[in-house]
Parts: structure tokens; sequence; C-alpha cells
């Protein structure tokens, strides 16, 4: 992944309090990691904690659409589906990205015109009504979740189908729930559209993105990040310890920016903000991140890199061991524990990059190749 890749989506993604992202195949397992990570984000801005179980409802909702309605079959090289939250200004945005059979898009597609054009009392009628009347099917459900999604959603359901090929597919579909008491607090933003996910998602599918993390990088917010990982890993091609040593670069890279990233505040709170990106491309991983450093850092910073790369592995284990030693002397964490082990453990040199932002602040990103 090239190094202007995470500016790139840093910079799309700059004014989101959260993001998230994951493509490939799914199970139900992965459901805990995004509402923890969702949830302690929402509990940083005031306003969305009382949105806190609508926001969940619709994650779980959409989540389930596509672990139990996608459609993927041997002779496709695709990914069985795409998640996306967003919350961006006053409005949070869910989305989902999966394929289904040609057969169900016109009953579906009826289903979704029919709900765009009913009141939120009538929508609750046509639940109660298809909840005594409907059979539910083997794959559980007979449009309810639609239909909540629809009552609970602030503004019109968003979707689109586009054909694949006589079998096949691709439905798009958005969700978006805006924090009313925010809105006449601020300003109100135009709510994002189905195209400007397209758009997102067309940069995530360009450059071989698995997963995407934009949000504040507290203690709290690795260990789902992780958790997600360990859940689709099953899922991901590779040699297991491939995905190990991916699993350790993660942590060391995540906690990188928990330790080290420059604080700023918001809403009274101490944030860390960051984003982290993890790619596939071939049978080599990509992880990428990046965060706001501040900039008299950087010469030292920089200089460390450099020599971290210049060494070999044994020159790395044992100034791994020297620090880890210094660490306990001063009973600390000492900071270049983790880049060690991350150069340690990448395939080559890491690639890193400081774009200078303003007279204080520097961005620093850092990708790594397993």
């Amino acid at each position: 992944m090239p190094i202007d890749t995470v500016q790139k989506f840093y910079n799309i993604l700059s004014k989101d309090h959260l993001t998230f992202l994951f493509q490939g195949s799914y199970n139900d397992d992965m459901t805990e990691g995004i509402l923890e990570l969702t949830e302690y984000n929402l509990e940083n801005f005031e306003g969305l904690t009382k949105l806190k179980k609508k926001i969940s409802f619709l994650i779980v909702e959409c989540f389930q659409n596509i672990v139990r309605h996608g459609e993927i079959g041997a002779d496709y090289e695709i990914p069985e589906g795409v998640f996306i939250t967003r919350n961006l200004g006053d409005v949070n945005y869910i989305a989902s990205i999966n394929y289904l059979n040609n057969s169900v898009v016109s009953p579906l597609k009826k289903t979704l015109d029919k709900l765009k054009t009913l009141t939120k009392d009538e929508l609750k009628s046509f639940y109660l009504d298809t909840l005594v009347n409907s059979q539910l099917s083997e794959k559980g459900g007979a449009g309810l979740g639609l239909i909540e999604l629809a009552r609970k959603s602030t503004f019109p359901l968003c979707y689109e189908f586009e054909k694949v090929d006589e079998n096949l597919s691709v439905f798009y579909f958005l969700v978006r729930l805006q924090n009313q008491m925010q809105a006449q607090k601020h300003e109100q933003h135009k709510p994002l559209d189905l195209k400007a996910f397209k758009d997102f998602y067309q940069l995530v599918d360009e450059t071989n993105t698995i997963m995407v993390y934009k949000g504040d990088f507290a203690k709290a917010s690795i260990l789902p990040i992780l958790k997600i990982f360990e859940d689709s890993i099953q899922n991901l091609e590779g040699n297991i310890n491939i995905k190990k040593r991916v699993y350790i670069i993660m942590m060391e890279m995540l906690e990188n920016i928990a330790d080290h990233a420059k604080r700023h505040t918001q809403e009274n709170k101490q944030l860390k903000e960051g984003i982290f990106i993890l790619g596939k491309k071939d049978n080599d991983y990509l992880i990428s991140t990046g965060n706001l450093v501040e900039a008299n850092r950087v010469p030292a910073l920089k200089e460390y890199i450099e020599a971290l790369n210049s060494m070999d592995y044994n020159e790395l284990r044992k100034l791994y061991v020297k620090n880890l030693k210094k660490s306990k002397l001063v009973d600390s964490s000492y900071e270049g524990l983790g880049l060690i082990d991350i150069v340690s453990e990448s395939t080559d040199k890491i690639d890193f990059h400081f774009r200078e932002i303003s007279e204080k602040d520097t961005f620093f990103s850092i990708n790594v190749q397993i």
C-alpha cells in the first residue's frame, strides 16, 4: 500500500468522529467487537450517548444483513460483504455492501420501495402486521429487520442494485440516523448520500483494504479491533504463522498510536486520534497507521527508525533486550520497544513518512508489509 494512501484515507475521514470498515467473510462473533468499538467512541461525544442503543440496533441489523443474506458462489473471487459505520457531525451512517442472487433482487426492491412511501406510524403498523401474518424464513426474518431499520432511520433508506451477471447483483444499502438535539445546537450538515459511500468503497477496493479504523486510540478501543481480527482470521487466507505475525504487528502499531499520538481536546475529553488500515495484496498483508505527533519530535523519531531499518534481525533483538532492561530500571515503558518489534516482524524495512500539517503538528505514517 503506497504510503500516501494513508494520508488520502485520513483526509477523506478527517472530520469523522468514528469510521470503521471491514471487507471480507463475516461471522456472528464479529458483532460484539464492532459494537464495543462503536459504543466506546460514542461515549466520547455529548448527545451521541443517548443514541447508543438505537445506533447499536441499526449496526446489528445491517451487519446481520451481510451475515445471513449475502450470496457468493465458488466461481467468484469477491468479498462476501462490506460493512461501514461512520459518525460525521450530527449524523451516524451505517452501510453495507453485499452480493445477492438475482432471484431475490426484485422482491427486495419492491419491499424497500414500499418502505420509502410509509410514515413512521404506517411503518409501525406494517411491522406488526408482518410479524403476525408472515412466516419466518430459514435465514431469519420476513423483512422485519428492514422495516425496523426504516422505522428507526431519520432519513429514508438509501439502496441500489447493480447487476454483476446472470446470477448475482451487488446490493448497496445505507441507513442514516441524525442526533436531532445536536442538530439544533450546531449548523446542520448535508447528510452524505449513497454515492459518497460508493466512492469511498472504490478507494477501499483499489487499495485492497480489508479493515479501516479512524477514531480515538485509547487502550479501550484497541482490544475490540484485535478481537474483530481474531474472529475474522479463520476466514482469511494465508499461513497461520503469517497471521500470528500480522496480529503481533497490528497490536504494536495500534499501541504505538495509543502511547505516542498527540493528544487533543474535544468536548472536554482528551483524545488520541489516528487511523489504522489493514490490507492484503497477493500473499502479503499490509498494515498502515497514521497519527499526529509534535513537530519537535520528528528529527529524533526519523533518526531512530532509520537506525532500526539498517539493522538485521539479531541486532534488533539485542537492542530490544537492552531497551527492555532499561525500561524495567526506570519502572516505565520504553518508547522504542514497539518500533523494534514492528521492524523485527516486518518482511522488509518499514516505510514511513512525515508530512507537516502546521508549525506544531506533523502527520506521521507507517507502512509495514508481512
